[in-house]
């Protein structure tokens, strides 16, 4: 388990604030993309495209019609 505390350390350190303040909104509760728009002075496609940047470096989000949460962190590339 410390592994995988280490490694999501790492991986947010390597996130910029953008990224950071959307998994930092999204970890406990479901924020829609607007309000997360709204939050970072962004667009609502500038904020899907971010969430498709995390997910890719193996972050799960959630995505419903009531927004993002983040779910957990697949380390299967390390």
């Amino acid at each position: 388990m410390k592994l995988a505390k280490d490694i999501f350390n790492v991986l947010f350190i390597m996130l910029d604030s953008i990224d950071r303040f959307i998994l930092n909104s999204i970890r406990e509760r479901t924020v829609s993309g607007h309000k997360l728009s709204e939050a970072l002075n962004i667009s609502r496609t500038a904020v899907w495209k971010r969430v498709k940047k995390l997910e890719s470096l193996g972050y799960t989000i959630e995505k419903s019609n009531r927004g993002y949460r983040l779910k957990k962190i697949r380390f299967t590339s390390f």
